[in-house]
């Protein structure tokens, strides 16, 4: 009963999402749209994320966060690393919010909304995926900062190292990250604080399906014209990172379902809360948009290919 009821609520997220995407590419193109996309921008920034964050920071356990971990360090920060140096290389020439906006979709990628479901969906089993993305995210708090601080220009002026600290300073998930850390330290396992914990990660959660509506209103002005930027992201998406993966996984001696989910992680496409952040920080959100709308189902696809190689228990 607890698979078939977990089921549901995954079509069900589904459908909301693709019904916000659709609301949002129908009515994108209104002033109506902007103002309200950059409100939804404000409460995912604000709140969802941090939300997410504090509670997963609180509540993992170390020990059995430590071999993913080192996955997550090997591949998705890999990817990053290997995005932030290649890619502007490769995109000489274009704007440097453009340049910024590539590193962030072919860098952070969709960690909990796309893989939950398909893991449930595919294997009967989301762990994986849930414990990728709160790793994955305490990366993505300390990686957008530095990212904003040097390609953003509403980071503010001085040189790289006082541009980053300032996008930290102003970066909510931050101080979430350092709250939940500390709060660890202070107050562990406290069952009243996990409960009441839980219940605010939850609706954080469902509500970073919002996100969707702004794919749809970025979408809806920018077009799904495949162009080189959003080709070289494809790369950084479906190839590099699920290369990475895959020698992380042999390193690490994965197997089963957890392989499954560390492949399955890495070849999804850009983060819809990408964004969200190229909104509030000034970088190019329609070519982030652009992106999420082209290898989305090639993704899909991926994971299908994964589910016939990949055999769990």
């Amino acid at each position: 009963m607890g698979g078939v009821r977990a089921l549901d609520y995954a079509v069900a997220r589904v459908a909301v999402a693709v019904t916000l995407f659709a609301l949002g590419f129908y009515t994108g193109r209104s002033k109506e749209a902007k103002r309200l996309s950059k409100a939804i921008s404000r409460l995912l920034l604000w709140f969802s994320i941090p939300a997410i964050i504090f509670y997963k920071v609180y509540t993992v356990d170390p020990a059995t966060a430590a071999k993913y971990s080192m996955l997550v360090v090997i591949s998705a920060v890999g990817s990053i690393i290997t995005a932030a140096v290649g890619i502007p290389r490769l995109l000489r020439g274009l704007p440097v919010s453009s340049i910024g906006a590539a590193v962030l979709a072919a860098g952070i990628h969709n960690s909990a909304f796309l893989p939950v479901p398909l893991m449930l969906i595919l294997y009967g089993d989301a762990g994986p995926a849930a414990l990728y993305s709160a790793i994955i995210n305490m990366v993505i708090v300390l990686v957008v900062p530095v990212i904003v601080g040097v390609y953003s220009e509403t980071a503010g002026k001085g040189n790289i190292a006082r541009r980053v600290t300032s996008s930290i300073a102003r970066f909510p998930p931050f101080y979430a990250l350092v709250a939940g850390a500390m709060l660890r330290t202070l107050l562990a396992d406290n069952n009243t604080l996990v409960s009441v914990l839980g219940h605010v990660g939850r609706v954080a959660a469902e509500s970073t399906l919002t996100s969707f509506y702004l794919v749809g209103a970025v979408l809806a002005t920018a077009g799904l014209a495949v162009d080189r930027p959003t080709l070289v992201i494809a790369v950084w998406r479906l190839l590099v990172e699920p290369l990475l993966a895959i020698a992380a996984s042999i390193v690490l001696g994965l197997e089963g379902i957890w392989l499954a989910g560390a492949l399955i992680e890495a070849c999804m496409p850009p983060a819809t809360m990408n964004i969200v952040f190229a909104i509030t920080y000034g970088l190019d959100e329609k070519l982030v948009a652009r992106a999420i709308g082209f290898t989305m189902p090639l993704s899909i696809v991926v994971s299908l290919l994964i589910r016939l190689f990949v055999v769990a228990p």
